[in-house]
C-alpha cells in the first residue's frame, strides 16, 4: 500500500475504491487465527504469524509445534519476523510467561473476561482498573 486509491473485485470479495491514509511505512503483518489443521497450515503457508485464544500451555505447545512442522513442509521457516501471539491460562503467572516464551511466543494477549461466554459485562471501571493493576504487579513486574 502506497497511499494511492485501490480497489479489489474477486470471486468472494468486492472492495470499492478507497484510500488508506496514512499509508504504512512498512508491511503490515498478517496474522492467521484458528486452531484447526487448515488454519494452522494457512498460518504456516501464507501468514506472518499465528494468533491463538484460550489454550492451555500444553495445547499451545502442540499447535506451535504443528505450525512449525507445516512451516518446514512449506519452506517458510526462514520468515524473519514470524510471530506467535498467544492467549491462554499460562499468561497469568510469571512462570507461565516464561514457559510461553520458551515455546516461541512473541507476544502474549491477556483478557480479564471471556468474551466467548457472551452476556452483559457487569464489571465496574474500578474493577477493570484493579485487574490491570494486579496484572502489572503480579505478572509483568515479577516476569522481569
Amino acid at each position: 500500500m502506497n497511499g494511492e486509491y485501490f480497489s479489489y473485485k474477486g470471486e468472494f470479495y468486492d472492495i470499492p475504491e478507497l484510500k488508506l491514509c496514512p499509508a504504512p511505512t512498512k508491511p503490515v503483518p498478517i496474522l492467521i487465527g484458528g486452531h484447526s489443521k487448515p488454519a494452522l497450515r494457512r498460518a504456516a503457508r501464507v501468514g506472518d504469524g499465528w494468533i491463538s485464544a484460550g489454550l492451555s500451555l500444553e495445547e499451545t505447545k502442540s499447535l506451535i509445534d504443528q505450525i512449525n512442522s507445516f512451516r518446514e513442509d512449506f519452506g517458510t521457516m526462514n520468515h524473519p519476523n514470524y510471530q506467535f501471539q498467544v492467549m491462554g491460562e499460562a499468561a497469568y503467572t510469571p512462570d507461565g510467561i516464561k514457559n510461553l516464551e520458551d515455546l516461541g511466543a512473541t507476544e502474549v494477549i491477556v483478557a480479564f473476561r471471556n468474551t466467548y461466554e457472551g452476556g452483559a459485562d457487569e464489571r465496574t471501571l474500578e474493577g477493570m482498573i484493579a485487574e490491570i493493576n494486579w496484572y502489572a504487579e503480579e505478572v509483568i513486574n515479577k516476569s522481569r
